[in-house]
């Protein structure tokens, strides 16, 4: 009974052991990764420095790096830290105490409070707000620290990046309007006859704004003073264009448009909008969009597009013959609207 009585505490203790040494490792992971990070930072205006001299409490405190990029620092009254990391901050630090203060001073410098280099990121992302950036960060990181992707995420992600030229290995936009408009809610369509817009025109207003919602006359995307970059984000992730994962900059507003659509109208079982995909068919759009109702006419269903020069085209369709497979099945484009009138006959 003895015997198993201590083989039984010995067996306990070697897993207590392990256990901490588990957690032991886990936190020294971190701490590496944290040193990593904080070393790469390179300190700029807003940003809270705490700076530690041993057995010195008039050199020791927290000291905030103002807008030219200095710190009023006790009796040295100035001392440039501007774009230093904390590192390089140590050692200027010793190098100007031991001239003329303390021998052989030892000086400890962290970053306290991470304020100067924000960046925005909004959209289809899972946490969208204002984040720091901590050494170099790339495309995929930040959308990281935005919790990732939701489920409408489009391919495409824009970057406005102030008073900078893009870089050269993401195209420029042309046109800084990226992705496709607001989502048409089902009560547009269904209650259309109680408001002032048809259908359609609710839709081309709202291919009028950004994919973050707000009226193109208002955008600052289009401001000169700014360079939208344009990324498509499955390139990096499916395709291993780790080229285009470039680096985030100070500043960058990174937006993530939802998915592109196109837009089922009239007599369908379930009318309103339809995620677009690479070569989506008026047969697949009208197949999510519930199919034709019965009361339908598929003899005069018709495709409005916008053309190149916004104006709008319309493409008829006998999608009776689509559905026997005696005509085409058209492909379709984002932002194409399906109408399915109704058969009087």
């Amino acid at each position: 009974m003895f015997y198993i009585i201590k083989h039984l505490f010995f067996h306990n203790n070697l897993k207590i052991l392990g256990a901490i040494c588990f957690c032991s490792l886990l936190v020294l992971q971190n701490s590496v990764v944290v040193s990593a990070v904080e070393n790469s930072y390179r300190v700029g205006p807003g940003d809270v420095l705490q700076i530690t001299v041993t057995g010195e409490p008039d050199f020791t405190g927290n000291f905030t790096v103002r807008e030219d990029g200095s710190i009023f620092y006790s009796y040295l009254k100035t001392v440039e830290v501007g774009s230093k990391t904390v590192g390089e901050i140590t050692r200027d630090l010793t190098t100007i105490l031991s001239k003329d203060f303390i021998n052989s001073p030892s000086v400890n410098v962290v970053v306290k409070e991470y304020s100067s280099k924000k960046i925005k990121i909004f959209g289809a992302v899972r946490k969208p707000g204002s984040y720091i950036l901590k050494g170099n960060t790339r495309l995929l990181d930040a959308i990281s620290l935005a919790g990732g992707l939701t489920q409408d995420a489009g391919s495409n992600v824009l970057i406005v990046r102030p008073n900078k030229k893009a870089p050269d290995q993401s195209p420029l936009l042309a046109d800084a309007t990226v992705g496709v408009a607001n989502k048409v809610a089902m009560s547009d369509v269904t209650q259309d006859n109680k408001n002032k817009q048809s259908p359609l025109e609710k839709i081309e207003t709202k291919q009028k704004q950004k994919a973050d919602g707000t009226p193109a006359t208002k955008s600052k995307v289009h401001s000169s003073t700014q360079q939208p970059i344009v990324v498509n984000y499955t390139d990096i992730v499916s395709r291993g264009k780790l080229d285009k994962n470039i680096l985030i900059e100070a500043g960058d507003v990174i937006n993530v448009p939802t998915r592109d659509e196109i837009y089922v109208l009239g007599h369908v079982n379930k009318p309103g909008p339809v995620q677009y995909e690479d070569n989506l068919t008026i047969l697949q759009a009208i197949s999510v969009a519930g199919g034709p109702a019965p009361t339908a006419s598929t003899k005069s269903t018709y495709i409005i597009r916008k053309t190149a020069d916004g104006k709008s085209s319309k493409i008829k369709v006998r999608l009776d013959k689509v559905m026997n497979q005696k005509a085409e099945n058209i492909g379709l484009r984002p932002n194409d609207v399906i109408v399915v009138p109704e058969s009087f006959f």
